[in-house]
């Protein structure tokens, strides 16, 4: 024992203690550039200023703020790596569930009644961010939901629009129904029903030609059984439905002059 401490005695002795503070100073330095949501880091750089026995000999006063928040950092620490545990796994379950919007659409609230302890356990944690701005996501789906949108009535639309069109004849209503549907959910302000809008009024002059040609379909059929009168008025009756569509509008009447001129 006494050989250990003359040993302990030299070694102190060699010791240069203004050197050893000017280092703990800087190494509290860094460890106060630590982000505060890196609190495993931080902790990590604590422990290795507190543990350091030079600086516990020589610098006990320029550590001093550390050793007080020790637990505080601790504390942190152990909620980081549990949030490396938890907050992993939920982001990975709410990263698949937005890969079907329908599934996610059915999971939204169980999603967002899971996270919200999650977001509040960890705000001090560097997940603390891509948490809170799920949550925000989430919550701005579920009162999207809620509310009455152009979203909620769009597969009406486009089956009345189909209906109207495609299984009438009637291309002037089911423009009409566009634009009145248009006009009451703004589409010109809202860019994701515009480009919808717009892909659905471009879809129908190709429509109204595949009428035309079903119903002249359907009226060769008239003049198989002899009734060229007949298929003559199931042509013409197509005519109000097709007006502002030129190309099948032109396709029609080529098809009645053509029954027309048939002996």
């Amino acid at each position: 024992a006494a050989v250990a401490g003359i040993m302990y005695a030299i070694h102190i002795s060699r010791d240069n203690p203004e050197e050893i503070r000017t280092q703990c100073s800087k190494e509290v330095q860094d460890f106060l550039k630590i982000p505060v949501d890196s609190a495993a880091k931080r902790y990590e750089k604590a422990r290795s200023i507190l543990d350091n026995e030079k600086f516990k000999i020589y610098a006990i006063s320029a550590m001093s703020e550390i050793k007080k928040v020790e637990n505080k950092l601790k504390e942190a620490a152990e909620a980081e790596n549990q949030a490396r545990a938890e907050a992993t796994a939920f982001i990975s379950k709410y990263t698949k569930a937005k890969e079907n919007a329908e599934a996610f659409d059915k999971q939204a609230e169980s999603l967002y009644d899971e996270l919200k302890p999650l977001k509040d356990k960890y705000i001090a944690t560097s997940y603390a961010k891509q948490l809170t701005e799920i949550f925000d996501a989430l919550q701005k789906h579920l009162e999207t939901r809620t509310k009455d949108n152009w979203e909620k009535h769009w597969v009406k639309l486009t089956a009345d629009v189909r209906e109207t069109g495609e299984g009438n004849g009637d291309f002037v209503k089911a423009v009409a129904l566009l634009d009145e549907y248009g006009a009451k959910w703004n589409e010109k302000e809202t860019e994701p029903l515009f480009k919808k809008m717009k892909e659905l009024r471009e879809s129908l002059p190709r429509k109204a030609e595949s009428c035309v040609d079903k119903k002249n379909k359907a009226a060769q059929e008239h003049i198989k059984d002899g009734k060229k009168d007949e298929a003559i008025r199931l042509l013409e009756a197509a005519r109000p439905g097709l007006k502002g569509f030129p190309t099948a509008e032109k396709k029609l009447e080529g098809f009645i002059k053509g029954l027309a001129e048939k002996k």
